[in-house]
């Protein structure tokens, strides 16, 4: 058994070296990003300046400017992608399953065209409900690593737009998705949650949704936010796939719901409803495919939103964490500290109260001052972030700097020259020349921010390595092909969640079941290959032949067959440590390979779609076999411990 021991720890020793390996790659490999623990709050007042030349405080109360809504209602479609949305002209040949269903969007961007807008709504990378909610509430990036937790959410520390909705008195009540009620569990006065996961149900969330929110439209003066998260759209392309019937009733159902919500909603209410990502042609999400990334944002009010005439056919394109700032100014919040998203232009540039509908200049300097307000904030959090990280590179932040500074600079001059009537004749020009500086300046800063949390720290990637082992390659070859051919691949879409419910009916109250199933499902030729790995051992002692990486045993020998290895055992120390060496070393030679894939493909544009599930699939596969790997080992060494004593013992009695 000294022996034993000897081999076991030398392999969990090699083991921790392999991931040791894998550590310190995904260090410089998977993105990762500090944390600014800090709130704005409305004492933050970053447009003093600019309102100084303005005598009268109009609208609703707001913080850093006027609240041009006093409620909202918010209706996430989850999986609404872009083409749902939009009309489709079509010539010849019938409408599929997803065209245009939603009628009631359409024929309101028709006949309230300064009331409603339609927009490309584009998620970051990747596409999974859990990270894209973070988005659309911090207005920060999340990155590839969260998606590890998207089932199971942890409460959202950062600054957050709904914090900021509890903490300025908002009353916010929700029904829908549970995934709200891992991020916030606190904020809401009320709350409605469905359970999430099951991908075959299309109608229990939907309905249950649609109750509340009717329930809650009766009772106005009981919420000032109403948000509601529906999944049947989701489930249906996860089981059916967008081309299915059930699809066109799920989408019908939602054009119900808008129809309704447009109808309840007064004059201080805005409207949004928008997906959180898309869909791939066969239902799935989780990469960063075109149809995966494109998702529809829908806003309307009963009262004039924007001055800017829409172009037929025409759909402007906005980022989702986009969302917050335009939103949080929108209902007069404080901006959230960690925001990256620029404020939707075409959404500030009409004001009732400052008669801007027949005023170009009002209308330029009224949105002017929401990209004021947001370029200082996003200043303000790289000024946080730069206290408690040294990622953001030095020159590319100093010419942000300085276009920020810069654009400052002129907009206080042509405050002045507004106070004292002068350049009157160029001030439209100048306004414009405003607006660009802005929006270069926050399209820039994101752009950083993203490279920044996309960067790939090469040092720590090639420091790993591997051993130089004898190995089995055709066994692990089989466990491959055996994952290929059930019909897995090495990319988040094609997980099978269905697996979650094999087996049980209705919902769970943990996740650790569902996680569990997946994970067999997912892993189920490489258990059974590891789990059968011994047999490449004991097979030649027990048919009376000899296995090609073994020494042979002489035929007198083959009558004891198996028992040959408990007898003599040399025949299976060391037999046995360089069997189940080989096999790591095969999936450690597999991980070095697709670690070296992705280092060359950092940049790839398909790096989030092909190269880091991959890498992530592959570096899983070897933890998941170095586990499995160890037990085993242990297992084969504790039978042969025990048929030992049992041999002991028969002797002993033979003897006596």
């Amino acid at each position: 058994m000294e022996g034993h021991r000897r081999y076991i720890l030398a392999v969990i020793w090699l083991c921790v070296l392999y991931v040791i390996g894998i550590l310190l790659f995904t260090q410089g490999f998977l993105l990762s990003r500090a944390v600014v623990s800090h709130n704005n709050t409305c004492r933050v007042d970053f447009a003093g300046q600019a309102h100084n030349h303005l005598k009268d405080r109009h609208g609703f109360d707001g913080c850093w400017m006027h609240a041009r809504f006093k409620k909202a209602v918010i209706l996430i479609i989850d999986a609404l992608r872009f083409d749902f949305v939009a009309h489709q002209e079509l010539v010849g040949g019938s409408e599929r399953p997803f065209q245009n269903k939603l009628v009631s969007i359409n024929k309101l961007l028709d006949k309230q065209p300064m009331n409603s807008r339609l927009y490309r709504f584009i998620a970051d990378p990747p596409t999974t409900t859990m990270q894209r909610l973070k988005g659309l509430t911090t207005g920060s990036l999340p990155t590839f690593v969260d998606a590890s937790a998207n089932f199971a959410s942890a409460e959202i520390s950062e600054d957050n737009i709904i914090q900021q909705m509890e903490n300025q008195g908002k009353r916010v009540v929700f029904t829908g998705d549970d995934t709200w009620m891992g991020l916030y569990p606190t904020q809401f006065l009320k709350s409605f949650p469905f359970p999430s996961l099951n991908v075959k149900d299309l109608h229990t969330v939907d309905n249950g949704v649609i109750a509340h929110l009717n329930e809650e439209l009766q009772q106005k003066d009981e919420w000032d936010i109403l948000i509601g998260h529906t999944l049947g759209v989701d489930h249906c392309g996860h089981t059916y796939g967008p081309d299915h019937p059930i699809m066109e009733q799920k989408l019908k159902q939602m054009d119900d719901l808008i129809n309704n919500l447009t109808k309840a909603v007064d004059d201080d209410t805005v409207l949004l409803v928008f997906g959180d990502h898309g869909m791939t042609k066969t239902g799935d999400h989780g990469g960063d495919s075109k149809d995966e990334l494109n998702s529809a944002l829908f806003v309307y009010s009963k009262s004039q939103i924007t001055s800017t005439p829409p172009q037929k056919g025409q759909y402007p394109q906005v980022s989702q964490i986009d969302l917050v700032p335009t939103l949080s100014l929108l209902l007069g919040l404080p901006i959230p500290h960690s925001n990256l998203g620029s404020v939707v232009v075409d959404m500030f540039n009409h004001c009732p109260w400052w008669k801007t509908e027949a005023n170009p200049e009002r209308q330029l300097y009224h949105a002017i001052e929401a990209l004021h307000l947001n370029a200082h904030q996003v200043h303000d959090y790289l000024l946080s972030y730069n206290e408690i990280s040294s990622e953001l590179p030095l020159h590319e932040y100093s010419r942000l700097d300085a276009i920020f500074r810069g654009t400052e600079t002129e907009l206080q001059s042509l405050m002045v020259a507004l106070h004292h009537g002068h350049d009157s004749h160029n001030i439209q020009s100048r306004l414009k020349k405003l607006t660009e500086n802005y929006m270069h300046y926050l399209s820039g800063v994101k752009e950083m921010c993203e490279g920044i949390w996309a960067k790939f720290n090469v040092s720590s990637m090639v420091l790993d390595g591997a051993v130089n082992w004898s190995f089995i390659v055709l066994w692990g070859l089989l466990c491959s092909e055996r994952f290929f051919s059930t019909g897995h691949h090495a990319t988040i879409t094609a997980i099978r969640w269905e697996a979650a419910f094999n087996g049980f009916q209705g919902d769970f109250s943990s996740n650790l079941i569902p996680a569990l199933l997946i994970g067999i499902n997912t892993y189920a030729s490489y258990i059974l290959g590891a789990t059968g790995l011994p047999l490449l051992l004991f097979w030649p002692y027990v048919q009376g032949k000899l296995c090609f990486a073994f020494e042979k045993a002489p035929l007198e020998e083959n009558q004891r067959g198996e028992f040959l290895l408990n007898e003599e055992p040399e025949r299976l120390h060391r037999p046995l440590f360089r069997l189940f060496i080989g096999f790591l070393l095969f999936f450690a030679i597999k991980l070095l390979f697709c670690m070296a894939c992705a280092a060359l493909h950092r940049r790839h544009l398909m790096v989030w779609k092909i190269f880091a599930p991959r890498f992530i699939y592959e570096g899983l596969t070897f933890l998941v076999m170095s586990m499995l790997c160890v037990l085993v080992y242990c297992a084969v060494v504790r039978v042969d411990g025990a048929l030992n004593k049992w041999t002991d013992r028969i002797r002993k009695s033979q003897s006596s």
